[in-house]
């Protein structure tokens, strides 16, 4: 198990950062991804584990005027 964005949830076939985005299906164009309080370097998701325990927080960024 997991927690993400406040809820738990099965872990999965997730393994890394990458895949968690992927299937979640989430773009990652505009997102900060932040593992148990600390924010991810995006170019360094593939090589994060995801492991049980976890607190993922993902946080979209919203444009407007």
């Amino acid at each position: 198990m997991i927690v993400l964005n406040g809820r738990s949830i099965d872990q999965g076939d997730v393994r890394n950062i990458d895949s968690l985005i992927k299937i979640h299906h989430i773009g990652a164009a505009a997102i900060v991804v932040e593992k148990n309080g600390v924010i991810l370097n995006k170019e360094q998701w593939a090589d994060i584990p995801v492991e049980d325990g976890d607190h993922i927080e993902i946080i979209r960024f919203v444009g407007g005027g």
